[in-house]
C-alpha cells in the first residue's frame, strides 16, 4: 500500500465532508496546492549538547537508531548540523574549530544515510539567533538594547540565550555554515531555529536604520527595523536553500506563526500546511506551539 501523506489525507477527508466545518462543502473550497509532501510521524530530537559532555556519539549505532524510528512509525525525523552551544557536529572543513571537541565520527551524515536506506526524511536542524560559541568568540556581534548593553542571559549566569545581532559579521559566517550543509550533506529541508525581529542597537544596526531614514533613538523605529532585518533574512537564506535544493523544506521557528510571517509566507513550506487546512475545510488557527522541550511530534516541523 503506498504512503499515505498530508495532502492525501485532507483531500480524502475534505472530500467526504469529515473536515468541512458548520456543514459548509467541500466543493466550494480551494483546489490543494501541488508541492512538497509532508510526513505524518515527525519527530523534532533536540540535541544541544555541550563541551563539557564527554565521548559523545561514541556508542552511537546508526542502524540501531533508524531501525527504532522504524518500529515507532517515525517518517520524518530533524537532526543537528549546530545547536545553540554553537558545536557542529559533521565533518565541517570551513568551520573545523567549531566541531564539537568531543565527538569522533560524522554523526550528522550517520544518521542521514541510516534513516534514508529506511525511507526517512531528515530536516537539517541549524541554530541561529542564539550560539554560544559565537557569543563568547566575538561579543562585538551580540545585540545591544537602548543603554548598548547585551540582552539575554547575563554572563555570569548559565544558559546560551544570548542574542546575536543579523546585520553583524555573524551573518557571514552563519551564510558560509549554512552553504557548507547544502553542498556536503544531503538535505531533505532545513529547519532554522530561534528567527525573531529582535530591537537591536549595534553599529551595524544603527548604520542600517541611518541609511534607511530611520531614527535609532525612537522604539518605533528600531522596532520596524527589526521586522525588515528578520524578513530580509529570510528571503536571503530561502534564496540560498533554493539554489542548492529547490525542493527543500525550509521552516523558521519563532515559536509560533503569526500575521506579521504573510510578508514573507513563501519563504517557508508551512504557508502549504495553512492551505492544505483551507481546502480540506478547516479553520486554520494559530498560534501553533510544540507540546514538548525534547523530541516530540509536531504538525509542522517536517
Amino acid at each position: 500500500m503506498p504512503e499515505l501523506v498530508r495532502r492525501d489525507f485532507l483531500k480524502l477527508a475534505a472530500s467526504t465532508g469529515w473536515l468541512a466545518p458548520g456543514g459548509a462543502s467541500p466543493a466550494a473550497q480551494p483546489p490543494l496546492p501541488e508541492g512538497i509532501p509532508l510526513r505524518f510521524r515527525q519527530i523534532h530530537l533536540d540535541f544541544h549538547t555541550s563541551e563539557h559532555i564527554q565521548d559523545v556519539g561514541a556508542a552511537f549505532d546508526p542502524d540501531e537508531f533508524a531501525g527504532l524510528l522504524v518500529k515507532a512509525h517515525v517518517n520524518s525525523v530533524t537532526c543537528f548540523a549546530r545547536c545553540h552551544h554553537g558545536w557542529i557536529y559533521f565533518d565541517t572543513k570551513k568551520h573545523p574549530e567549531r566541531r564539537h571537541p568531543h565527538l569522533k565520527r560524522n554523526l550528522l551524515a550517520e544518521q542521514i544515510q541510516a534513516c534514508h536506506r529506511r525511507n526517512i526524511r531528515v530536516p537539517i536542524y541549524i541554530t541561529v539567533e542564539w550560539d554560544h560559541y559565537s557569543a563568547t568568540h566575538h561579543p562585538e556581534w551580540l545585540v545591544l538594547d537602548e543603554k548598548g548593553y547585551p540582552t539575554g542571559t547575563p554572563l555570569y549566569e548559565p544558559g546560551f540565550y544570548r542574542n546575536l545581532c543579523l546585520n553583524s559579521p555573524y551573518r557571514d559566517f552563519l551564510r558560509e555554515h549554512v552553504e557548507e550543509v547544502l553542498t556536503t550533506l544531503p538535505v531533505d529541508g532545513i529547519f532554522f531555529d530561534i528567527v525573531h525581529p529582535r530591537e537591536c542597537n549595534s553599529r551595524w544596526c544603527r548604520e542600517r536604520m541611518e541609511k534607511a531614514g530611520l531614527d535609532p533613538t525612537r522604539q518605533s523605529d528600531r522596532l520596524r527595523h527589526a521586522l525588515e532585518t528578520v524578513n530580509e533574512f529570510k528571503r536571503e537564506f530561502t534564496a540560498l536553500v533554493r539554489r542548492y535544493h529547490p525542493k527543500a523544506t525550509i521552516f523558521y521557528n519563532s515559536g509560533h506563526i503569526g500575521p506579521r510571517h504573510r510578508a514573507v509566507a513563501r519563504c517557508s513550506h508551512i504557508s502549504n500546511w495553512s492551505r492544505y487546512r483551507a481546502a480540506a475545510g478547516v479553520i486554520c488557527t494559530f498560534p501553533l506551539r510544540r507540546a514538548t522541550a525534547g523530541p516530540s511530534e509536531s504538525k509542522y516541523w517536517g
